[in-house]
């Protein structure tokens, strides 16, 4: 397990995250550290240089022994413990101060000399790290003044051990998130898994838990538990499909085949029963064919994605085509079949057509199946009107017959393919005209409305308007706002005659 954490890249990226936080801190702290001992450096420096100044001016004004009293005197007071002092004559012999002897590292450049001293504070000898500059006088005495450093070289190492501290504190801190980090990730990987081991082996009601977290584990878990709804819904479908055509063609088949049969077997037929025979076969088989058209129908709408081939469409001139076309048809039928559009404004100015962006053969084919639905299930003598309205941000495309109607509960189910009401059992048809209508709603974004005509059925679509479907479509940052706004007024210089797009 531990080993299968450390291969997940969430523990790669937090260890990578780490290791740059450790090198960027070391950084900052190694730069803490060189300025804060280069200005301990600089203090003392500046110190040294000031002790030796002030000597020097008692030198000029108080004469050697007055320099060598100043000097007995720190000596022998609280600075004797940090401040060094050595006053030696011409031959080098000391004369007065608390070191041993006058160091033997000769001097950098600047005149600073580091070395380790034995010094006498306080009756003590102790050796320790110093720092001093020398200063000759013109009677031959040198004089040399420096500091006890073993205060900076104890805060340089704490400086140095608290770097090494706070770099393994943070790379060990920085695993063990990464770990837990990992544990989780790698949890919450494993949800995913069983689930998919388990649709895999038939289950396709299994989902992805949720923890509701809100995090990139809850998005993809919802990504993949609308996939997997998609997917269920898709072979429930295929599984009522199949069941469906296999009971919706076999009476036709069987009546294809009796009729055959019957006719090859019977000594008395004659021609007229020959031609007979056909006619039913004809017809059977056009029935079949026409489930088969219908269902391959529905397969392509709902197996197409993209919308390039989407174009503007008119849905007012595309219901008068519509309606001219089956308005012999319901008078046949013995109903009165009326069109118009209600996209008229309150003052009496000519509106923009209702226009949407869609596939005129598939919007003319889903308003030729409504039709055909009303007309099949209204009486003679009904009425059926079909409308076009602009409405917000949708355009609203109905169709109302004075029919038996759907009763609420039974309103979803009739979407489905070959889904029939019992009183309209008798009725000629496939039960795939609603399912059409339905996958044409689905491909154009629209929304698909049934309601109650009082008596009847009122079918709607409600497709986006063209603004809101720009809007819809428009990739982020794409200026689907600035295109709405040019439709709207291209939409009305067309309504006003005028040619001119502003």
């Amino acid at each position: 397990m531990i080993g299968r954490l450390f291969r997940t890249s969430t523990f790669r990226l937090a260890l990578i995250s780490v290791s740059l936080f450790a090198a960027l801190g070391m950084s900052v702290l190694a730069f803490v550290n060189f300025s804060t001992l280069a200005l301990l450096d600089n203090q003392i420096n500046t110190a040294i240089e000031t002790e030796i100044a002030g000597l020097a001016d008692i030198y000029k004004r108080r004469g050697a022994l007055g320099m060598v009293g100043a000097i007995n005197e720190r000596v022998n007071g609280f600075q004797g413990r940090r401040h060094l002092y050595m006053v030696v004559d011409e031959r080098g012999v000391p004369l007065v101060g608390n070191m041993a002897a006058w160091p033997e590292q000769p001097a950098d450049a600047d005149g600073w000399i580091t070395f380790d001293v034995t010094a006498n504070a306080e009756g003590q000898t102790v050796r320790v790290p110093a720092r001093a500059r020398g200063f000759s006088m013109d009677s031959g005495l040198r004089l040399l003044v420096g500091r006890d450093m073993s205060e900076v070289v104890s805060f340089k190492a704490v400086i140095e051990t608290s770097m090494l501290w706070a770099i393994g504190l943070t790379v060990m801190l920085g695993a063990l998130g990464g770990l837990l980090m990992s544990r989780n990730a790698v949890r919450r990987i494993d949800q995913i898994n069983r689930t998919v081991r388990t649709i895999f082996k038939g289950d396709l009601s299994q989902r992805v838990p949720i923890t509701g977290a809100g995090d990139e584990y809850d998005q993809l878990s919802e990504n993949l538990n609308a996939m997997l709804g998609r997917i269920d819904k898709l072979v429930r479908a295929m599984r009522e499909v199949t069941d469906n055509i296999a009971h919706d063609l076999r009476s036709p088949l069987n009546r294809l085949r009796s009729r055959l049969e019957v006719t090859l077997l019977s000594d008395q037929a004659g021609r007229e029963d020959y031609q007979t025979t056909l006619e039913g076969a004809i017809a059977d088989t056009d029935s079949i064919l026409s489930t088969f058209n219908a269902l391959l129908s529905i397969a392509r709408i709902e197996g197409e994605s993209s919308r390039a081939s989407f174009v503007e469409v008119d849905l007012t001139r595309l219901m008068d085509d519509v309606c001219e076309m089956y308005q012999p048809v319901a008078e046949d039928a013995g109903q009165d079949l009326a069109w118009y559009s209600l996209s008229a404004k309150g003052d009496g100015a000519e509106p923009p057509p209702p226009r949407v962006m869609g596939e005129p053969p598939l919007i003319g084919q889903a308003l030729a199946n409504m039709l055909d639905n009303a007309i099949k299930h209204g009486p003679s003598g009904s009425r059926i009107a079909v409308t076009v309205r602009a409405e917000g941000s949708a355009v609203r495309l109905s169709v109302a017959d004075g029919g038996p109607g759907i009763p609420p509960e039974a309103r979803d189910s009739v979407l489905e393919r070959f889904v029939r009401l019992e009183a309209s059992r008798h009725t000629p048809g496939t039960g795939l005209g609603l399912s059409l209508v339905a996958a044409v709603a689905e491909r154009h974004g629209a929304q698909l409305e049934l309601d109650d005509n009082r008596p009847g059925l009122v079918i709607t679509l409600a497709f986006p308007s063209i603004p809101a479907f720009l809007a819809e479509t428009a990739p982020p940052g794409g200026g689907a706002g600035r295109l709405a706004r040019w439709w709207r007024r291209r939409a009305e210089a067309e309504s006003k005659g005028d040619e001119a797009v502003a």
